[in-house]
């Protein structure tokens, strides 16, 4: 055996696998530096998300006409009129009634009402006879104004007008409380959903500069559909400014109401009132009483009779149909006349909203479900007034007949409540209304 031979062939294996190692190591050593090189090279900026790139929202201006100082300009239609837009009332309830007069608050809510789209006097239709006579001022552009047409209305601000009664005591109501500087009653009259209707405050600002208004009505048109009642009222008006100048204008009144009151099952009860306008005004010389009849074809029904409401206690009978707060004595007989006519949230609804001992309203309504018919006797209001309000005592004598045939009499007291027109400076209004009652 040559163990120097083999010795030196071991010496000779272990040099080269120490070489070989130095290699790999040197070659590792190279990648690693190789990798940092790389990191350190790479691109290592963040990657923020994009911006959103939505748009913002962009709200359409409010386009609202402003309204004139004195009274309409031009042709104007407020809001879209009658049976081709007609929606169907729901058919309510009727409720019961009772032997005594259980007395009820009301929750009529307080009219927020929509004026129709003109600025100044957008008149409307009275009830009183008189001749269809021109103007005797002067009118803006100097010289007399056109000749108005049709039967006057006495809207005279020494009334007090509160008369939901019929389409023409409507619209009287309306200018009685133009001339008599009440703007919120008169901005109640308009349908809340009146369309293309300035708000309150420009509402009143377009009569600011009107002293008077003078109202003269046509023939009144009325159709029904889907539950609903339009009345179209002609109409011509003499609005006389500040500085004594005066202007016609004419035109057409819609009038919207329920066509049978008993549909209500449920208060809010909602009276008639103004759903549209459409007002022009006359030049020297124009067709004053063409224009208030071309005004009115859009209702597209024959004439109507309004037949009148007597001013006593027999307007309570069935067969008229009574829905006035001008005086305490017309809010009890418009009280009894709903209980007449079996139309119960009409009655309730001459409650205020804080009236004493008034129970709910299926309570009241049941109250009469056995009363067939109620006579009524008023005596004398008293009234005490202070701060702005006015409460108001009225006696009343009552012989109920009852659904058997029996009758049955009472006497008693009611009270009402009425704050002065001229102090609301914001709608909403509320009208007079019954605060309690002391019945036996």
């Amino acid at each position: 055996m040559n163990v120097k031979k083999d010795l030196k062939e071991d010496l000779k294996k272990d040099l080269i696998m120490k070489k070989m190692n130095v290699r790999l190591a040197i070659l590792v050593a190279s990648l690693a530096v190789l990798g940092l090189l790389l990191v350190a090279c790479g691109d290592n900026t963040a990657t923020t998300a994009p911006a959103p790139t939505t748009a913002p929202a962009t709200t359409a201006p409010a386009t609202t006409a402003p309204a004139s100082t004195t009274a309409p300009a031009a042709t104007t239609a407020a809001g879209v009129s009658p049976l081709a837009t007609a929606t169907a009332i729901p058919a309510t309830t009727a409720a019961a009634t009772t032997a005594a007069p259980t007395t009820a608050a009301a929750t009529t809510a307080a009219p927020t009402t929509a004026p129709a789209t003109t600025a100044a006097p957008t008149t409307a239709p009275a009830t009183t006879a008189a001749s269809t006579t021109a103007a005797a001022t002067t009118s803006a552009s100097g010289g007399n104004p056109p000749a108005v047409s049709g039967t006057q209305a006495d809207v005279n601000k020494d009334l007090f007008l509160d008369d939901r009664s019929n389409a023409i005591q409507v619209l009287r109501s309306f200018y009685n409380a133009i001339n008599r500087k009440e703007y919120v009653r008169a901005y109640s009259y308009y349908a809340a959903n009146t369309t293309n209707f300035p708000a309150y405050q420009q509402f009143a600002d377009g009569y600011k500069d009107t002293a008077t208004v003078e109202l003269y009505l046509g023939s009144v048109s009325a159709g029904v559909g889907a539950g609903n009642v339009y009345y179209g009222v002609p109409f011509s008006l003499k609005a006389t400014g500040a500085d004594g100048k005066a202007q016609v204008y004419a035109g057409c009144y819609t009038v919207h109401g329920v066509n049978d009151p008993k549909v209500f099952g449920a208060p809010p009860y909602t009276s008639l009132n103004i759903d549209s306008a459409k007002v022009q005004t006359v030049a020297a010389g124009g067709d004053t009483a063409g224009i208030m009849a071309s005004s009115c074809q859009n209702t597209g029904s024959p004439a109507v009779t309004i037949t009148p409401v007597p001013n006593d206690d027999s307007a309570v009978a069935a067969n008229y149909f009574l829905d006035d707060r001008s005086s305490p004595e017309a809010v009890i007989r418009s009280f009894y006349n709903a209980i007449n006519r079996k139309e119960y949230v009409r009655a309730y609804s001459y409650f205020t909203a804080n009236a004493s001992n008034v129970p709910a309203y299926e309570q009241f309504a049941a109250g009469y479900k056995n009363t067939d018919t109620v006579q009524l006797t008023l005596g004398t209001p008293t009234s005490d007034a202070g701060a702005g309000q006015i409460n108001y005592t009225v006696p009343v004598k009552l012989t109920v007949k009852n659904s058997d045939g029996s009758t049955q009499s009472f006497a008693g007291n009611y009270t009402l409540h009425k704050a002065q027109p001229a102090n609301f400076g914001a709608p909403p209004f509320e009208p007079m209304g019954i605060t309690g009652a002391t019945i036996k």
